[in-house]
């Protein structure tokens, strides 16, 4: 399996269509094959080059069916060297950049970077379980007489930050909300925080309605933020990430940048960084296949 972020290995391992492909079979089905038709185990080799068709009822799946590379235009080594590319570099890409450096143009670039977003969306299984700082926030520029919650056109998010009992941040997860209600801020509550967490909050009203669900639930007043050092850091993070990399994203596509961010920081330091493209690799074969027409306009404000 490839390991590191090393660009001189990972070009001499996936110099090639052939290389890409047996290697993402390998991947796919390394717990062994199970026909989408008829769920039975039994292969048999089938038209093409790493297909496999079900002894049982004939149905033929190619290695990419399924999977993030469905129907992928652009050929697989590309796929692979626009996914390393991505995910090789801390801060990320853009897509001009990206296009350039796998010979695509901007709007294939675009729609790539866009489908290994999707890949990168956080599971509901690994909520944070033991300390946890919520807060929310903005994204967007100042504008006269218009200051913080009520500036139109600024995206909002909610943002969660785990901990261990050292101090030590774990994972964060992070959700784009329409408004400051109860009804959006629990999003982040239902999804990645584990009823019995100790979680903190800068004590806004939005969040009182929880304390009922969440025994162990408590507020502090942020005083400017030294109160939530680390949790308003990764904040500042993502919105110095967002103007400096990508210099600005739509509503339609702010959840997408926020799984990215936190993709990257869930996988980041010793062994989950060494193993980051075979992490990302494994989200992008159970992620659902996409198009550029579905893409271009999603707009998820659920996460």
């Amino acid at each position: 399996m490839f390991e590191g972020i090393n660009s001189i290995d990972f070009y001499a391992q996936f110099h090639n269509d052939e290389t890409c492909y047996k290697y993402l079979a390998d991947l796919k089905w390394k717990d062994g094959y199970i026909c989408k038709k008829c769920k039975h185990t039994s292969y048999s080799k089938g038209n093409l080059p790493y297909y496999r068709r079900c002894k049982n009822c004939g149905y033929d799946e190619s290695v990419t069916a399924h999977t993030m590379f469905h129907k992928c235009k652009m050929g697989i080594q590309k796929a692979f060297v626009s996914m390393y590319e991505i995910i090789s570099s801390k801060k990320g890409i853009a897509s001009t950049t990206l296009s350039e450096k796998v010979s695509v143009n901007i709007k294939t670039a675009w729609l790539i970077r866009r489908k290994v977003q999707e890949s990168m969306k956080p599971s509901c299984k690994k909520k944070l379980q033991e300390y946890v700082e919520v807060d929310e926030t903005s994204v967007g520029g100042y504008s006269a007489g218009m200051p913080g919650r009520t500036l139109e056109g600024k995206k909002h998010a909610i943002v969660a930050l785990g901990y261990d009992e050292q101090g030590n941040s774990t994972r964060a997860y992070a959700m784009p909300i329409e408004d400051f209600t109860n009804k959006s801020l629990r999003t982040i509550f239902d999804k990645h925080i584990d009823k019995d967490a100790f979680v903190m909050t800068d004590g806004f009203r939005g969040y009182n309605a929880l304390h009922k669900e969440y025994k162990n639930m408590d507020y502090k007043l942020s005083e400017k933020g030294s109160n939530f050092e680390k949790l308003h850091y990764h904040i500042f993070n993502i919105k110095n990430w967002i103007r400096g990399i990508h210099h600005q994203c739509s509503q339609n596509h702010f959840c997408a940048y926020l799984d990215e961010f936190n993709f990257r920081f869930n996988n980041r330091g010793g062994e989950l960084r060494k193993n980051i493209f075979n992490h990302l690799l494994t989200h992008c074969i159970y992620a659902k296949p996409s198009t550029y027409s579905m893409l271009i306009n999603k707009c998820d404000l659920s996460g």
